[in-house]
């Protein structure tokens, strides 16, 4: 799975960005909402997810 976590200020443009496709053509969807409460202000945190292709690189085989 190839996840990416965003703010929730994304504009549509760049939300429509992210979903284009579909999941079966490499668009994300979100899997979770992430509030992070733990310091003085809130942190909210959209997490989202999509299978890998075949293109992609695992992230155990990256050298760094």
């Amino acid at each position: 799975m190839m996840t990416l976590r965003t703010s929730i200020n994304l504009s549509k443009h760049d939300a429509r960005r992210l979903m284009a496709g579909g999941i079966e053509k490499g668009g994300f969807e979100i899997a979770y909402i992430e509030t992070d409460r733990s310091g003085a202000t809130e942190k909210t945190t959209i997490v989202w997810t999509r299978p890998l292709l075949p293109t992609d690189i695992p992230l155990d085989q990256l050298p760094y």
